[in-house]
């Protein structure tokens, strides 16, 4: 378990890397062009941003089924059943936003709306899933740390001579 939880962590790593970089990528894309040239500069932030957010999709299904069927359990047997209730339930919402997400770039693929409505919307839905995802790896982290001091605590009790 002391190695899907360390896998986890660096992934949870990963991903405040990507959400820091959306955050930033979008803060830029918030500025108004002052030069022509910015306008292209806006579109390859844009596109930065969609690539980005294929890839935390992509992490963020992984990392949630290795969570759901090894991880949650273990939260359960060591008595955080609710806790591990709300941690999925807020898997729920964040897949809930990354389809929500994935709907808006099929509007723009079969060109039902232009790159820019598809872009603020995109923005919109990108900035609840930051803010769920922080918090939620926050909580996360926390009982991830309960199963590594279970751990250490049946390693000690292991080499104990009575």
């Amino acid at each position: 378990m002391e190695t899907i939880v360390k896998i986890l962590i660096k992934e949870h790593n990963q991903a405040k890397r990507m959400l820091s970089e959306m955050k930033e990528i979008i803060q830029k894309l918030n500025m108004n062009p002052k030069e022509p040239n910015e306008n292209f500069e806006s579109l390859v932030k844009a596109l930065s941003l969609l690539h980005l957010l294929s890839e935390f999709a992509e992490l963020t299904i992984k990392h949630k089924n290795i969570e759901e069927y090894s991880v949650y359990p273990k939260f359960k047997d060591l008595g955080y059943a609710k806790e591990a209730k709300a941690l999925e339930e807020q898997h729920e919402t964040i897949s809930k936003l990354i389809n929500e997400i994935i709907a808006i770039l099929n509007k723009y693929k079969s060109r039902e709306k232009k790159i820019e409505q598809i872009l603020v919307e995109v923005v919109n839905v990108c900035e609840k899933v930051r803010e769920i995802y922080i918090e939620h790896m926050k909580f996360e982290e926390h009982l991830l740390s309960k199963i590594l001091d279970n751990e250490i605590k049946v390693k000690e009790t292991q080499y104990m001579v009575v």
